[in-house]
């Protein structure tokens, strides 16, 4: 098992829960090579602005071994924002496909957001597998 988080912070806190060493890398410095079975992107990648995502979907699609697993979840709708000073890149059914080749997709769904807080805000989920090299 690997695990890396843009924050240093965030790094230094899952490590210690994990009891395993957490890289402090953005997805755009992730060069693995057909290594990982699965790999879980839970609120993650919705930090990717769009101009990036291809090229960081490829680089998952390369670190994962034939029929490897990826989850991805993003906040739902279709538009690029700063909120509170974090960037965020929302998705939905038809904008993700954009970034989808090379994959097969398993299942699309959407959900409410489980804090208390924030019932009305919704999330993409998705779970695909490569396909090709």
């Amino acid at each position: 098992m690997a695990a890396f988080d843009a924050s240093p912070e965030l790094a230094a806190i899952a490590s210690e829960l994990l009891q395993l060493p957490v890289v402090v890398q953005t997805f755009r410095q992730f060069d693995e090579i057909d290594l990982y079975d699965g790999i879980w992107c839970c609120a993650s990648l919705l930090h990717v602005p769009n101009s990036e995502l291809n090229d960081v979907f490829k680089r998952l699609h390369r670190a994962l071994k034939y029929d490897g697993v990826l989850y991805a979840s993003f906040k739902y709708g279709i538009e690029e924002r700063v909120k509170d000073g974090r960037f965020f890149n929302d998705q939905n059914e038809r904008t993700i496909q954009t970034y989808l080749s090379g994959f097969k997709v398993l299942e699309i769904w959407v959900t409410g957001d489980q804090r208390p807080d924030r019932e009305t805000e919704q999330w993409l989920n998705l779970i695909v597998q490569k396909q090709e090299h």
